[in-house]
């Protein structure tokens, strides 16, 4: 192990990549989205039916169904186990063709908590009511299938397109459920470590968690609940003190920041602009406000605690969209307010969350659907 990273040993579906391999964690909120997927998977194996999805209102009878599936899976033989290694990744995106590197990271070694140092943080601020979500999944299960997504730096770009060169093993090939194409390749244990310490350099963090943040605080918490009650033999190689992980380089051609706009929906939306303009300097453009330095994490944080605070005392919702179109059209519809924002620059990332900082939740995304990571590889957090 190097330092806060490991070669573990993954899980891959036996067959039928197609249809085990779904967008999970915070894109699981959308109800009618979900069931859309469940009728696409049917009776077939799929990490669909071992995530507990964002919109589900009785977690302790999803996350005992998800434990179910997660024994049936093994008793089953859903799933194949590799040997020790790491899995190179490339993925067909929006942006061109982006790679990346599954191994796990220590969580002895991540922190969520604000003004903490540590090798790995995540970017932005996790909602609680999902972190909760997913600690009520993590509690009891033998398995994970995380969506978690790392950014390593590797300004110069050299070690993916050397990697890129190697002749390594293809594991999996096929086209995503929402589009885009995702291939693989195994990578053992015993070249897997010179890689992980080639991830490793100097900054504060050295690894950020952009995606999967609530799934990362959840193990964490997990971890910190389990640990105290092991010992010193069990501690160093406990499967649950590790999270598995997809680390892409910040600085890959096809990383594109995104903004994620808000919509305010409320009775009175002349009343709530006039409120907002008081409070953040901004300009109008029919039903859209557009604040000033609306790509400064300052500005983002601020028109968040505002619109929370108008909410709470005048009912309402807030709702985030991160396609324009979407976004659009829903400003337009009666009793909405469009706020939109602007996307977060790679270096303005990183100074952005030194020192323990952390962006306000729902700062930016990667593209669409075909850019973010889906459930698909898994491993064992329990000796169960």
């Amino acid at each position: 192990m190097k330092r806060g990273l490991r070669a573990p040993r993954v899980f891959l579906p036996r067959d039928g990549f197609e249809t085990w391999a779904v967008l999970g964690g915070e894109y699981s909120g959308n109800a009618a989205a979900w069931e859309k997927k469940a009728r696409i998977v049917g009776e077939d194996p799929s990490a669909l039916k071992l995530t507990v999805p964002d919109f589900e209102e009785d977690v302790p009878s999803a996350a005992e169904a998800v434990h179910e599936a997660m024994f049936r899976a093994l008793e089953e033989e859903w799933t194949e186990k590799l040997n020790r290694g790491i899995i190179l990744t490339e993925r067909e995106t929006s942006y061109g063709l982006r790679r990346g590197i599954v191994a796990a990271l220590d969580l002895e070694h991540y922190s969520f908590r604000r003004g903490e140092s540590a090798l790995a943080r995540p970017v932005e601020a996790a909602d609680e009511a999902c972190v909760m979500r997913r600690l009520a999944e993590r509690r009891g299960a033998v398995l994970e299938f995380p969506n978690v997504v790392a950014f390593f730096r590797d300004k110069k770009c050299r070690l993916m397109p050397a990697l890129a060169e190697e002749d390594y093993e293809l594991l999996y090939d096929f086209e995503l459920m929402e589009g885009g194409r995702l291939r693989g390749y195994y990578i053992p244990a015993d070249e897997a470590y010179d890689i992980l310490e080639a991830m490793h350099v100097r900054g504060d963090p050295c690894f950020a968690v952009f995606e999967g943040c609530a799934t990362a605080n959840a193990a964490k918490r997990y971890w910190e609940e389990i640990s105290a009650d092991l010992t010193e033999d069990e501690t160093p190689l406990h499967p649950a003190r590790f999270l598995l992980t997809e680390f892409v380089n910040l600085y890959d051609d096809a990383i594109e920041f995104s903004p994620v706009h808000r919509v305010v929906e409320c009775e009175e939306p002349e009343a709530f602009r006039s409120y907002f303009s008081a409070n953040v300097r901004c300009k109008r453009q029919g039903n859209v406000l557009l604040p000033v330095h609306a790509d400064d994490p300052e500005t983002i944080a601020r028109t968040d605690k505002v619109i929370a605070a108008y909410l709470r005392s005048n009912g309402g919702a807030v709702r985030y969209a991160s396609e324009e179109r979407a976004f659009s059209a829903k400003a337009e519809e009666e009793g909405c307010v469009g706020i939109r924002l602007a996307g977060i620059g790679k270096e303005t990332l990183l100074d952005a969350i030194k020192g323990g900082r952390q962006l306000p939740a729902h700062s930016f995304v990667l593209g669409g659907a075909a850019d973010r990571r889906y459930c698909l590889e898994g491993r064992e957090i329990s000796y169960d």
